[in-house]
């Protein structure tokens, strides 16, 4: 029996969506030959193929939880640090893969230019270190 994989994206940034879908479904194509795999692409707005999710840190909670239920494997677009990220690691932390493609505090620092961006920044550096360990 394969197992199962739940790969999750959430898109903040809806202009650069489709680009990171076309990279989403070339990886769950190689993958498919080891797992069955599940896509998961919650966003903002509502559009084909993506489940549009109240966006908030709560809605982002209960739909990542509602995957790595469903899922022996849970692999995961890093989606920066957070409470209810720190929360799913800690009750499912041996099943969920991160994918990390650019260096967060250094991305974080430099478009930290509004109290929304220090927040982010200060997030990551006092929560990252427990989410990814």
């Amino acid at each position: 029996m394969m197992r199962s994989l739940g790969f999750v994206v959430f898109f903040s940034d809806v202009q650069h969506m489709s680009g990171v879908r076309v990279k989403v479904d070339r990886q769950c194509k190689a993958l498919s030959a080891h797992f069955n795999v599940g896509r998961y692409f919650f966003a903002p707005i509502q559009e084909e193929g993506l489940v549009k999710i109240r966006w908030s840190q709560l809605g982002k909670y209960r739909e990542t939880l509602r995957v790595c239920r469903n899922s022996d494997i849970v692999y995961m677009r890093y989606p920066n640090a957070s409470l209810w990220l720190l929360l799913v690691v800690m009750r499912y932390g041996r099943k969920v893969v991160f994918e990390h493609n650019t260096i967060e505090l250094r991305e974080l620092w430099q478009t930290a230019q509004s109290w929304r961006g220090w927040y982010r920044f200060v997030r990551e550096c006092v929560l990252g270190p427990f989410v990814l360990s």
